[in-house]
Formats: C-alpha cells, sequence, structure tokens
C-alpha cells in the first residue's frame, strides 16, 4: 500500500469468513484473496459452522497457509449464517468490519480503495460493485444510486448487494445490532436498511468483489427467499406505510422468483399478494415473460435459477 504510516498505525480492519459444507480449496481461496490485499494490516475471523468430521480438515488446510492473522472457530452446533457472523464479529479487534462469503473473493486492492471514505466520521458503510460470475460469464454490476439517495430507497431493493460487497465502520454494525439471526434470507438487506437509516453511506463505481453464483447457494431456496422478503416486509411495516409502491417492487419480485422456480400454487398466492397490495397486472407481462423464458432455459441446462 503506498502510504507513509507503517502497517501498524492503520486502522485494523476484520474480516469474517462463515463457512458450511464448503470444499476447503474454496474457502483458502476467499482466504487468500484477504491475505493478499495491498492493505495489510487485517484479520481473518473464520467461523466454521458444519460441526462434522471435515472441520478438521478445514482446519488443516487453513493452517497450512502459515499466517498468524487467521483465526479458525468451528461452532459447536449448527447455528446458521447469521448467528455465525455475529459471533465472528464479536470475535474481532478491527475498527472496521467486513463480510466475505467463502465461495466469493476480493480483488487485491478492495480494502484500500474503500477506507479512505471513512475519514468522514458519520460515514457507516463504504461499498462498491460486483463482478457475478454465473453460466460462464461475468457481468459488471455497479453502485446505481447517488449515496444522498439511498435511504429511503434502499427500502425498495438491496442496492448494495450480498455480505461479501461492503466495509463497515464497527461502531455502526454494534449500534445497529448487528445480523437479525431471525432471517433465513435477506439478512444482509435488513442490515443495510438499519445501517442506511442511521448512518451516510458512500459507494464507489468500480467492481472489486467477485462473486460466484454456485448450485449450493442459499438464495437459491425459494422458500427461504421468500421467507426472507416477507420478514423484510413485516418488520419495517410501519415506515412501508409511506412507500406503499416500494412494496407492490417486492410483491413483484417474489412473484418473479415463483415463477422461475416454485409451484403453481406458489405462483397464484404471490399473484394475489402483489395484486392485493396494489398491484398493476399489466406491468406483470414483462415479468412474466422474462421468468419464464429462465425457467425455460433452466429446463435445458442453459440457465442457473
Amino acid at each position: 500500500m503506498s502510504d507513509n504510516k507503517s502497517d501498524r498505525d492503520m486502522p485494523l480492519v476484520s474480516v469474517v469468513i462463515t463457512t458450511y459444507k464448503r470444499p476447503a480449496n474454496i474457502l483458502v481461496r476467499a482466504v487468500r484473496s484477504v491475505l493478499d490485499q495491498t492493505y495489510l494490516n487485517v484479520e481473518v475471523i473464520i467461523i466454521n459452522d458444519y460441526p462434522q468430521e471435515d472441520s478438521d480438515v478445514l482446519g488443516d488446510a487453513i493452517n497450512e497457509l502459515g499466517d498468524a492473522r487467521v483465526h479458525y472457530y468451528v461452532n459447536e452446533v449448527n447455528k446458521g449464517a447469521c448467528y455465525s457472523r455475529n459471533r465472528g464479529a464479536s470475535y474481532a479487534n478491527g475498527e472496521f468490519l467486513a463480510f466475505l462469503d467463502d465461495d466469493d473473493t476480493w480483488k487485491e486492492d478492495k480494502i484500500e480503495k474503500h477506507l479512505p471514505f471513512f475519514e468522514d466520521a458519520d460515514v457507516g458503510m463504504v461499498y462498491a460493485g460486483i463482478d457475478i460470475h454465473s453460466n460462464g460469464r461475468v457481468r459488471h454490476a455497479l453502485p446505481l444510486i447517488d449515496d444522498g439517495s439511498i435511504y429511503p430507497l434502499i427500502m425498495r431493493r438491496n442496492y448494495i448487494g450480498g455480505c461479501s460487497v461492503p466495509v463497515i465502520r464497527r461502531k455502526a454494525f454494534d449500534q445497529v445490532g448487528g445480523f437479525d439471526e431471525r432471517f433465513p434470507s435477506a439478512q444482509d438487506y435488513d442490515l443495510w436498511i438499519r445501517l442506511c437509516r442511521q448512518y451516510k453511506v458512500n459507494s464507489f463505481y468500480e467492481c472489486l468483489t467477485d462473486y460466484y453464483y454456485s448450485d449450493e447457494a442459499i438464495t437459491r431456496s425459494i422458500i427461504r427467499q421468500l421467507d426472507g422478503y416477507n420478514l423484510i416486509l413485516s418488520k419495517f411495516k410501519d415506515e412501508f406505510v409511506n412507500y406503499p409502491e416500494y412494496v407492490r417492487y417486492i410483491r413483484k419480485v417474489e412473484l418473479s422468483i415463483c415463477i422461475e422456480k416454485g409451484s403453481y400454487e406458489d405462483i397464484i398466492d404471490y399473484y394475489k399478494r402483489y395484486v392485493e397490495d396494489g398491484g398493476v397486472r399489466l406491468k406483470l407481462v414483462p415479468v412474466f415473460m422474462k421468468a419464464t423464458l429462465k425457467r425455460m432455459l433452466s429446463a435445458i441446462n442453459m440457465w442457473k435459477l
């Protein structure tokens, strides 16, 4: 890192990686992407949420890295991603926190490029874009809105992305209460809403996170996805009263998920919810067309849902 300060004078960044049934080589790939950062003052806290025989295999793979900045823990029983991330954060010593999913990686200068934005003491979170690796292609997803407008727009859609994307001020994470362990999915979205509501959030127009769309991803479970969105609508219902158009947008997203990979009953159920919340039927035409096409391509192994 090009700076006159020594590594010890730079703020410590704690990176929490939670893992569950992930092959050792994939987990090590994620860890190396942190250890190879141009910003050197980092610690890596790994929480293994699969306390079975392979925990020793993963532990051995981590030990082979030979880096004292890495700390490895195993949950006594399976507790879920939110608990594991909160546990990792409780062990963190850094002024800043970042959460990296075990099958994602970072560009080597990610942390270095995020930290200057925190010179403003009111900034609680900084995020950039992601490169999405899926179906043999790479799609660039860059920030879509101005920082000053992110709240309340964030309640309409997760403009930030998954847990691997932002760097968070530790004080801000603690103040909003960390991850809500009730959420089966959309736990990142829930945390972003709370952070955006209370703190400044900055972004910059560059892709620094590599997201790999894997068959094991939790977000692929329709039940978990729908339960997560419904919990968002329930948890922030008093705020959504002022933004009914955001509710309709989320209902449209839910319906799209059902058309892509749900049952006929799911589609009917969420179509009714969309209409009951004031959704316009005509606006569903492109949703049906796009989601149906994805489902058809998936059936012939040309798309991963």
